[in-house]
């Protein structure tokens, strides 16, 4: 592998879910072992609130639709996706090295994974996540927190669907610590002016 960054991948149009583990996981990999990555998105951030979230909470993502010059990076890593998903712009074939996913296994795609961490019974890949940021004590800061929380309660309809333990732990573990100004401003995003009005 080449010496150069991680490159952190997610679905393309990603939503709250992707941005935050994305961001999450560039956190650990910077905070608990000084390797620099690179966020990258492709396709559209359509909605007002997700669109809100990049602008807000993770700025640090680039939108590239065009995956080239791979060999650049040290490895890759997908997260709230998976090689063969067909959600994703990896060309087919690519070795990837990190796969952290709460959506089925894309059994196949996985075969070229070196390290894959798929949980299907959990609620929102960004749980997944955290959990290595808290083994490897790496605190959030305030945009991650919000990130985070956004994240889970998004992917869950703020526990209420498909939600497991470890769900549920993040979004009480960072309810508190969140920046509740931003998180409105994102939330109400998408809300028409004629609301606001009323």
């Amino acid at each position: 592998a080449s010496p150069g960054p991680v490159l952190i991948l997610t679905h393309d149009n990603p939503d709250p879910d992707g941005l935050a583990s994305g961001k999450a996981l560039a956190v650990l990999f910077e905070k608990a072992w000084n390797i620099p990555s690179r966020l990258v998105y492709s396709g559209l951030v359509a909605r007002a609130e997700n669109k809100a979230m990049l602008r807000l909470l993770t700025p640090e993502w680039e939108h590239q639709d065009t995956l080239d010059n791979l060999e650049q990076y040290s490895t890759i890593a997908l997260v709230d996706t998976q090689p063969g998903s067909g959600n994703n712009r990896v060309p087919a074939e690519t070795k990837i090295g990190i796969v952290i996913d709460h959506h089925r296994p894309v059994r196949e795609g996985l075969k070229l994974a070196s390290f894959v961490d798929v949980r299907p019974d959990v609620g929102a890949t960004v749980s997944l996540v955290y959990q290595y940021l808290e083994a490897m004590r790496v605190e959030p800061d305030q945009d991650l927190a919000t990130a985070i929380f956004y994240g889970v309660q998004t992917d869950t309809r703020a526990l209420s669907r498909d939600s497991s333990v470890i769900d549920q732990y993040v979004y009480f573990r960072f309810l508190s610590s969140i920046d509740r100004q931003k998180l409105s401003q994102v939330e109400q995003a998408g809300l028409p002016r004629a609301y606001f009005q009323a």
